[in-house]
């Protein structure tokens, strides 16, 4: 275990109250790991909640996130399929600010983790947000070789390949979708 990690894109959620149930979360998660049972936990890193668009970050920080706790700043930077790794990094969140710019703004502690990012590969032709394998045979090395050279200390990707139905990369799979 490297570090915990709090609610995952809590902004994602259907709700518009998301971000007091975040500060609580939080308060939770600090109250847990104050208790005896959880001590082995309590050196880990805590991560700030990452958001699932950069851009509500001011929303919980308006919310009374104190950006001064100690925690690793954690984002979600996922490049778009038709741009380069750096679009991970360099998306636009706030007035003048970056997806990593906002990222650093919800932690005090050490340099950010890119707890998720990476391509998808599951797509088809009415998808645009998917790339081939090939692509992301070249694009996957730029983008953590991107992320580390910005001060993002680890990038772990989400998944290296999709096993959808209607695209394999198992050339041991045989499906016949003649038969549908």
């Amino acid at each position: 275990v490297v570090a915990i990690e709090q609610v995952n894109e809590p902004d994602l959620q259907k709700t518009g109250t998301w971000p007091a149930i975040t500060l609580a979360d939080y308060a939770t998660i600090k109250a847990k790991l104050a208790e005896p049972r959880f001590a082995s936990l309590r050196n880990l890193p805590l991560l700030s909640p990452p958001m699932g668009h950069s851009e509500a970050t001011g929303k919980l920080l308006s919310a009374g996130w104190n950006p001064n706790e100690p925690l690793v700043p954690n984002f979600h930077p996922y490049p778009p399929a038709w741009g380069g790794p750096e679009n991970g990094i360099t998306t636009p969140c706030a007035t003048g600010l970056n997806a990593l710019a906002c990222a650093r703004k919800l932690g005090s502690g050490a340099a950010p983790i890119a707890s998720e990012s990476g391509y998808t590969t599951a797509g088809g032709l009415f998808s645009q947000s998917w790339v081939s394998e090939k692509a992301q045979a070249i694009y996957l090395p730029r983008l953590l070789l991107e992320n580390f050279s910005r001060g993002v200390a680890r990038t772990y990707l989400y998944e290296l390949i999709d096993l959808n139905p209607e695209r394999t990369s198992m050339p041991d799979i045989d499906i016949d979708f003649d038969d549908r």
